[in-house]
């Protein structure tokens, strides 16, 4: 058996959490509200410099399909007008074929599952990052509701 030695254990990931937690109640009302005062300032900084991240997610559908379509354009407008988007797809290596517009290969990807490793890659959130579920995919919004610093928005397509 291999361990992995640059990668921390759940448990030991919860224990400095903890400890992280303690210390921070332990400290003076002040200080623990400039702490806050501090990370909101960063996070507003991260918004008004674009360096937030928006990840659209999109179920992988072979065949043609509004719903992808109008994704990928929601993230080509983003992506122009200068914001960090990546479009999310379940199984790594999906591309919908069929929307063959020369742009769609410009959209930067990311999966939530891998092929051949059958694994979840772990995904890094900031506070600042946002996730966007199309409407009717309460599974994917609920497998998103542990991620507490990760804002959630549920994309309303009906009309």
């Amino acid at each position: 058996m291999k361990i992995k030695k640059d990668k921390k254990s759940e448990f030991v990931k919860e224990l400095e959490s903890s400890k992280k937690r303690q210390y921070d109640k332990s400290l003076p009302l002040e200080v623990r509200q400039e702490k806050r005062y501090d990370k909101l300032d960063v996070i507003f900084e991260e918004i008004a410099n674009k360096e937030n991240k928006y990840l659209l997610y999109c179920p992988d559908i072979p065949f043609a399909c509004s719903l992808v379509k109008i994704i990928y354009e929601y993230a080509k407008i983003m992506k122009d007008a200068g914001f960090n988007v990546v479009v999310l797809h379940e199984v790594d290596g999906f591309v919908p074929k069929w929307l063959d517009f020369e742009w769609v290969k410009d959209i930067p990807k990311g999966y939530l599952s891998s092929k051949k490793e059958r694994t979840q890659p772990e995904w890094k959130f900031a506070p600042s990052d946002t996730i966007i579920i199309p409407e009717g995919f309460f599974s994917i919004m609920k497998s998103f509701y542990q991620f507490n610093p990760l804002h959630k928005v549920v994309l309303a397509l009906k009309m």
